[in-house]
């Protein structure tokens, strides 16, 4: 006998309006759609940010990713960026202090990098199965009001003319603000950003070198030592089949440098890869003539040698220079106002924890808000939701990162294995893990720090 298939429950009648169309709310936008939840998207710009962003996904997050029903598109993207390992080396001398090795090809459980735009393309063009998202670009948040059953918003909308807009008002029974570090919804709700600035400034520079070629490095390098101390990673991998071509992903827009500085040897001939470094805030002079010194001095010293001067061989496609923040709102949810990703909370990139840390904020959200707006879980447990995931920036995110980032400038190098915290966690502290080659230590991927997701079934509220 044939049973009829119980159609879904019907979405509510006012959409759920994410601000900030960045990789944690298209995320989350893509979750809800799944869900059949009607989502409203506004970002205030209208092209994608051509400075250097996060670009790696750890193992936590690949579930999520398979669930969504992208992950297949994020590894052809990846074009082999996939289960790449982590490798720990003495900054002045390029010698391997600790590793963890990738866990074997088509394995599928190690770091995944995707360029930011990629990701966001991708999001996108899976969002346009769902009628019942909308996305506007354009339009900027200028004020909201709390109200009994939802919240009014206030929004600036932007015409081909700079100097033209009109005024939009929206109403939504939830608001999520993933609109980032600046987020105007977590100001306009009178939410505290609270935390440290951290007394070193960090410059992103993404550059054409051929790493693995001249020096045999591949996946993430974290570079041990006070002077020299950075992170060196693959962003895009060259074009196969393609000798003499690659990708030009961005416009090589930066602060100081753009696209052409060098002397173009090697241009478009090997794949894009991140160099990050910090400097001493009392070092730093913010002009344009002392970045581009700076970058050519600290690129002259992080390049492995592969010849008499590394920098005939690189070309400089965009830099940023930003601050090391840790901060974290001093809530996530404020009557009908929620806060995801860099809204809630920001963590410098040395662990790695920011935008995973996001990503898995969304997907938390998405479950609870399904639960309650389908399947009646009371608003209590969209307030566990918000302590929980405030809890896990609090006690693992923000102190794994700030321990990560100490140790890589601490000048004693030979103790990394002891003080690191991912090393740590995987068996290279006093006595663990097995020597590898260059006296490194070898380990498996940390499930301690590392432990993101937040188990929402356990969470005071939920409803099956």
């Amino acid at each position: 006998m044939a049973h009829d298939t119980p159609a879904p429950p019907p979405p509510p009648p006012t959409p759920i309006l994410i601000i900030g169309a960045g990789p944690v709310g298209l995320f989350l936008a893509l979750l809800l759609a799944q869900a059949n939840l009607p989502v409203l998207l506004l970002e205030a710009s209208t092209s994608p940010d051509p400075a250097p962003k996060a670009m790696t996904h750890l193992p936590s997050i690949l579930p999520d990713f398979r669930a969504a029903g992208v992950y297949d598109a994020l590894v052809a993207a990846a074009r082999g960026l996939v289960d790449q390992g982590i490798c720990f080396r003495d900054a002045q001398t390029g010698v391997v202090l600790a590793e963890m090795p990738r866990p074997g090809k088509g394995v599928g459980e190690g770091p995944l990098t995707v360029p930011q735009p990629t990701f966001c393309n991708i999001l996108r063009q899976k969002l346009q199965e769902f009628p019942h998202v909308t996305l506007r670009a354009g339009v900027a948040v200028k004020s909201l009001t709390q109200q009994r059953n939802g919240v009014e918003v206030l929004a600036e909308a932007f015409s081909s003319s700079p100097s033209s807009s009109d005024t939009l008002t929206f109403t939504a029974r939830y608001v999520v603000a993933a609109d980032g570090a600046h987020s105007a919804v977590r100001t306009a709700a009178g939410i505290p950003f609270e935390g440290a600035t951290l007394p070193r400034r960090l410059v992103a520079c993404d550059v054409r070198y051929d790493f693995t070629g001249r020096a045999g490095w591949v996946g993430g390098n974290f570079l041990a030592g006070r002077e020299w101390a950075g992170l060196v990673g693959p962003i895009l991998a060259p074009e196969a089949g393609a000798e003499g071509e690659g990708e030009d992903e961005g416009d090589g827009v930066g602060e100081g440098i753009g696209e052409g500085v060098g002397n173009g040897k090697g241009k478009k001939t090997v794949g894009l890869w991140r160099v990050s470094f910090s400097v001493p805030e009392e070092e730093w002079l913010d002009t344009p003539a002392a970045l581009d010194a700076l970058v050519r001095q600290r690129l002259g010293k992080m390049l492995p040698e592969g010849g008499p001067d590394p920098l005939d061989a690189c070309t400089i496609e965009r830099v940023a220079p930003y601050r090391a923040q840790q901060l974290c709102a001093a809530t996530f949810r404020k009557a009908n106002v929620l806060l995801v990703g860099d809204a809630a909370h920001l963590t410098n990139p040395y662990a790695g924890l920011g935008l995973n840390t996001g990503l898995l904020d969304a997907s938390s959200l998405a479950t609870v808000l399904s639960a309650h707006l389908l399947r009646g879980a009371p608003p209590q447990l969209l307030d566990a939701w918000a302590r929980a995931r405030r809890d896990t920036f609090v006690n693992a995110v923000d102190p794994v990162s700030r321990a990560a980032f100490w140790s890589l400038l601490d000048p004693d190098v030979a103790t990394l294995r002891e003080r690191h915290p991912v090393l740590r966690a995987v068996g290279g502290g006093a006595g663990g893990g097995v020597g590898g080659r260059d006296g490194a230590v070898k380990g498996k991927p940390a499930k301690g720090p590392m432990a993101l997701r937040t188990d929402v079934r356990a969470l005071e509220g939920w409803v099956d």
